[in-house]
């Protein structure tokens, strides 16, 4: 027992020393202009003490070392974090590195990663055409482009044809994303595409790039298998955006004062492409019977029995399992000796597609029946595949299985004097479709010149699929003058969608989220006036609200209900000041979409 006590201590003592090892260095962005400044932290996963700072060489330092702790309770369990901050300013153009910095944890010296800045050439200022002040220009690294950004990621670049790749489309963000749609797809020409699906793999995650923390989320995974060789290209995938972002703009009003104004904008995000080296399999050594399996597989086989009389079943089973391109592995020819009776095999398959490729087993089930007695060879089954890795052919195959066939009771014996068999019915049946049995039993025989011509079921069967045909007819016809409307589908379906983002904020109110609460009311009013009115949602503002309203003859003090609620909803959603409870807020858009709806019928 003591023994048990000490290798847990020890245990827990290596996870601390492991929990410690987290020391990274961040920066708000890692492009700036000369006199810009920008913002570089140091955090770690515990408690630690003799910082010991990098030479900031290029930059002059504005502030720090600032430093900042947290402690949390979770589950029992306390954690706690530091985190150690600079302001620095650039000084000349050029490309540096800022070495890592060093701290002591758990009695062992640390040190973070390397951070690289590229300082360019400052942004001239534009004067304000108004006159009052300058507007600030848009700084390096400051571009949508380098906030919001698709990269389509690949495992490998060179491969053979068959063998699986992983390729990977990633979106990376800084701003807030109001609503989102895939634009264009790629089409994976050349490539046999299998999608990865595994749970979570929307939900956004924090990833640094160069130093700078962005969110991420995979937007679509797939195995692909080249089909033929050559070089082919992976085709970009592509977005389009709302974003909303923080506007440089004179503030209206004294909210936007002390919160900060924002607005949406529409953006169209495109990824890169990928261009894939397909290598042709080698010729050297490819076995006459190979079939195009290129991975990694094994086969194995069973039989039930190996004795039997005749006429009875043997159930033979192979299964070919493995990772690689499973889906495309085809069906086992065997040799079975002449005598027996073998039917199609019944195939089962189950297949994983994950991020390490598609893996999993193939088995085919012989129904096997011999009809004459005496001793038979089921052949051994060779199974010949290319292995990526090893790159050769390889060969698996099954055992060989010798059959004893017993003369079956109800089976005739042979004519001893001249060595022939009789022949059963059973061989009868084979010779051909020519022959049949005499049947004992009489015929249901009608009379050659009857015929229902005329009669009620000819009618119904000649004029039934006439009224079925123009019925159907007609429905295609409504269906497409219908879907020609898009403006008065996508009004009908506003409330629909609307309902949609309701629900998922009432999931939210439940789980008291409530930053994620308000985004979902937000989505909802937006995109319900936005479908009802036909505005685009990044040209919906508070005037043109009151406008659309006002035009189809809603009350007044309903839009200023309206507007009094999305004011409420911007407050709350940047700091807990609201004068309406999430529930309150939640009831009241659900009746102002309603007289909404109502008015515009």
């Amino acid at each position: 027992m003591k023994k048990v006590l000490l290798i847990l201590v020890l245990l827990f003592s290596v996870g601390s020393v492991l929990l410690a090892q987290k020391f990274s260095a961040t920066v708000n962005r890692n492009q700036v202009g000369v006199g810009d400044h920008f913002k570089i932290t140091y955090t770690l996963d515990a408690q630690g003490s003799r910082f010991s700072p990098p030479r900031f060489n290029g930059f002059r330092v504005l502030s720090g070392p600032n430093q900042s702790q947290s402690m949390q309770y979770i589950n029992g369990q306390m954690s706690a974090s530091i985190a150690i901050s600079y302001v620095l300013r650039a000084e000349k153009m050029g490309t540096f590195e800022i070495a890592p910095a060093n701290i002591v944890a758990n009695n062992k010296n640390i040190a973070s990663n390397p951070v690289s800045i590229t300082v360019v050439k400052a942004a001239a200022k534009q004067p304000n055409s108004s006159g009052g002040g300058q507007q600030k220009a848009q700084q390096p690294g400051n571009e949508v482009k380098d906030n919001v950004f698709i990269k389509l990621i690949v495992n490998k670049r060179n491969t053979f044809v068959g063998e699986q790749i992983v390729a990977t489309y990633k979106i990376y963000t800084r701003l807030s994303i109001v609503d989102n749609a895939i634009n264009e797809l790629p089409s994976f020409n050349g490539f046999y595409s299998q999608e990865i699906t595994e749970a979570g793999q929307g939900n956004l995650k924090p990833e640094i790039v160069n130093g700078v923390q962005f969110n991420t989320a995979i937007i679509k995974q797939v195995v692909l298998s080249p089909q033929r060789n050559g070089k082919l290209t992976l085709d970009p995938l592509s977005m389009d955006l709302v974003l909303r972002i923080q506007d440089n703009r004179k503030a209206r009003s004294v909210f936007d004062q002390f919160f900060g104004s924002y607005r949406d904008i529409q953006y169209k995000a495109v990824s890169n492409k990928a261009t894939i080296n397909v290598e042709r399999l080698p010729l050297n050594g490819k076995p006459t019977s190979f079939d195009g399996a290129v991975g990694s597989f094994k086969i194995s086989s069973t039989i039930d029995k190996q004795e039997v009389k005749t006429n009875e079943a043997i159930n033979l089973k192979i299964k070919l399992s493995g990772k690689g391109n499973v889906k495309l592995l085809k069906d086992p020819k065997l040799e079975f000796p002449p005598d027996f009776e073998v039917y199609d095999p019944k195939e089962n398959t189950s297949i994983k597609t994950t991020t390490a490729g598609v893996e999993g087993n193939k088995s085919f089930e012989y129904l096997i029946i011999p009809r004459h007695p005496g001793e038979f060879t089921i052949p051994s089954y060779s199974f010949f595949y290319f292995d990526p890795i090893r790159k050769k052919y390889v060969t698996e195959s099954t055992p060989e299985y010798k059959i004893n066939v017993l003369r079956g009771e109800n089976d005739p014996a042979e004519i001893s004097g001249g060595g022939t068999r009789a022949v059963s019915k059973k061989d009868i049946a084979l010779l051909g479709s020519d022959i049949r049995y005499i049947k004992p039993n009489g015929f249901n025989l009608k009379e050659a010149n009857s015929f229902y011509l005329g009669s009620v079921l000819f009618w119904i069967l000649m004029i039934g699929p006439v009224m079925i045909l123009s019925l159907l007819l007609l429905i295609r016809k409504r269906i497409l003058e219908s879907q020609k409307d898009v403006v008065g589908t996508r009004r009908r379906k506003a409330k629909k969608l609307a309902t949609k983002h309701l629900k998922a904020a009432e999931a939210h109110l439940n789980n008291n989220e409530s930053s994620k609460f308000y985004e979902e009311i937000f989505r909802s009013v937006y995109g319900f006036l936005s479908n009802k009115f036909s505005i685009p949602v990044a040209e919906l503002n508070k005037e043109r609200i009151q406008k659309e309203l006002s035009s189809i003859g809603i009350d007044p003090q309903t839009i200023q209900e309206l507007i009094e609620i999305l004011n409420s909803c911007e407050m709350a959603r940047y700091a807990p000041v609201s004068d309406l409870t999430e529930q309150n807020v939640y009831d009241k858009v659900i009746e102002l979409i309603e007289t909404i709806e109502g008015g515009t019928k």
